[in-house]
């Protein structure tokens, strides 16, 4: 059986400096590769995503009138849901979470009021000044209730 020399002997000082260089040198060509890989992936998914925005941002605009009219009416159901889910949690009996159940009239309140500006139609203007007012007066109501 030969003895190992310095050199190869796992065990050796210098051994371990030679071998933890070479990593060092290989970890480096290696950053430097996926660098330059990772930045022309990102290049390429920024162009990818510019083209699609602007397509989107184009197919928004040529369909504005009728996306304005979907989010007023999307904007006045969400607002009957919060009114509906607060008024009959304070309603049930349970527990009276007043400050939750203010919050959603307040927040329902405004929803309404960009309602009544941005609506298109008089009937959806009506409308959220209508359920706008509901909110208004069930915080009110709710205020006096618990304020006495």
């Amino acid at each position: 059986m030969t003895s190992p020399t310095p050199c190869n002997d796992p065990r050796e000082p210098r051994a371990l400096g030679s071998a933890a260089v070479a990593l060092g040198r290989a970890a480096r060509v290696g950053a430097r590769i996926a660098a330059r890989i990772a930045a022309r992936i990102a290049v390429w998914i920024a162009a990818g995503l510019g083209g699609c925005a602007a397509g989107l941002g184009a197919w928004a605009w040529r369909r504005r009138v009728v996306l304005g009219a979907s989010l007023t009416r999307v904007a006045w159901w969400a607002a009957l849901a919060a009114w509906w889910t607060a008024a009959v949690g304070l309603l049930s009996g349970g527990v009276l979470d007043v400050e939750h159940s203010l919050v959603v009239f307040a927040v329902g309140t405004g929803v309404c009021a960009a309602v009544v500006a941005f609506g298109g139609v008089p009937r959806v203007r009506w409308l959220g000044g209508a359920l706008g007012s509901l909110h208004g007066a069930s915080a009110v109501v709710l205020w006096f209730v618990v304020s006495a």
